[in-house]
């Protein structure tokens, strides 16, 4: 024997029976009004980062292969060539690295200046970028953040790195440069 009760009662009541508050009544009344089935993700549509034609990707890639360019010969690797490619190490040979004093702040600081932009640190650590150009009707070009910059040079030259200051020394030169620490 089924017994259906025919009172009305209001929401508020409902949802306490339920346990559940007015967002969870109202997120299931939009559930239904639209449908269920898979969401649509929030980056759809959007353009990818690092477009190929944008001007600002154009002078990221000049500027990279600028510091392609200014790779220095590390000396292990200088020794071993000269000595039949013995080593002990594994190295890899297409890393291409830059000075220890061109780190990635200062690469992007020239980075920034190449556009016209000066860009110091800040005493909380951050940088303060600043146009240096004229106001004249000349429109700025775009420069990117800093961790975009990283982001780049992750994703686009993997194989550029900066070199350690200890990275350039063998084990044995290393113990002899440092021979007044160890006596």
């Amino acid at each position: 024997m089924n017994v259906v009760n025919t009172n009305k009662i209001c929401t508020s009541a409902l949802l306490s029976l339920f346990g559940q508050g007015r967002k969870f009544w109202q997120k299931i009344t939009t559930v239904i009004e639209a449908g269920v089935g898979p969401q649509v993700h929030g980056n759809t549509g959007k353009l990818r980062a690092f477009q190929p034609n944008d001007p600002s990707t154009i002078a990221l890639h000049e500027h990279f292969k600028a510091l392609m360019s200014m790779g220095e010969v590390r000396a292990t690797q200088f020794i071993r060539d000269a000595i039949n490619n013995t080593s002990l190490r594994d190295d890899d040979d297409d890393n291409v690295y830059l000075p220890s004093n061109d780190g990635t702040r200062p690469s992007y600081y020239q980075y920034c200046s190449s556009l016209g932009y000066k860009a110091c640190p800040t005493a909380t650590g951050n940088i303060k970028v600043t146009w240096l150009g004229s106001n004249n009707n000349q429109p700025k070009p775009a420069v990117i953040s800093i961790h975009t910059y990283h982001r780049f040079w992750r994703l686009h030259y993997p194989n550029l790195k900066v070199s350690s200051i200890h990275e350039d020394i063998c084990p044995e030169c290393y113990k002899y440069a440092n021979r007044k620490n160890t006596v």
